[in-house]
């Protein structure tokens, strides 16, 4: 009856590495769960999650090098600091349906997107917004900016700003 210590230590172990792994499990779902809300960047923009089978062509740096390379900047080695990075469903509304006006643009229910749940990452910093006009300005402000890159072509769809919700 001596291997009984052993038994019990093992087990004990055994019951220790599930225990961790399904508090692993339980911390990543809930993280999962709360990036599922759908960011409204401004009146036009909205930012989804992605499905959970998304698989981008390209990593968010090499998005982010692709969509600068136009600027003839240093390549980047990093996502610079202070620069977030999301992955989700970028739509972009034009308004409501306008006939033969709307050439081009993806017309849904109504509806006339210049792009509809397209795989995008999201990046995005805090800022100074500045707004108005020379007859009514608007002090500076803080917003973030924002800027969508096609997650698998590297090219910019759009740079805005707002007050995410």
């Amino acid at each position: 009856m001596r291997l009984r210590g052993p038994f019990l230590t093992i087990g004990a172990l055994g019951l220790a590495v599930v225990a961790v792994g399904l508090v692993a499990a339980w911390t990543s779902i809930g993280r999962a769960h709360s990036m599922l809300a759908t960011i409204k960047i401004n009146s036009a923009v909205t930012f989804a999650a992605p499905p959970s089978d998304a698989m981008p062509a390209l990593t968010a740096l090499q998005a982010l090098r692709r969509s600068e390379a136009h600027l003839g900047a240093r390549r980047l080695a990093a996502i610079p600091p202070g620069l977030s990075v999301k992955l989700g469903l970028l739509t972009l509304l034009v308004g409501p349906n306008c006939g033969v006006e709307c050439h081009g643009l993806i017309v849904k229910n109504g509806l006339a997107y210049q792009t509809l749940n397209e795989l995008a990452y999201g990046y995005n910093g805090p800022s100074t917004c500045v707004g108005g006009n020379p007859i009514n300005p608007v002090p500076p402000h803080p917003c973030t900016e924002w800027e969508f890159v096609d997650a698998n072509t590297g090219h910019m769809i759009i740079a805005t700003s707002g007050h995410p919700s």
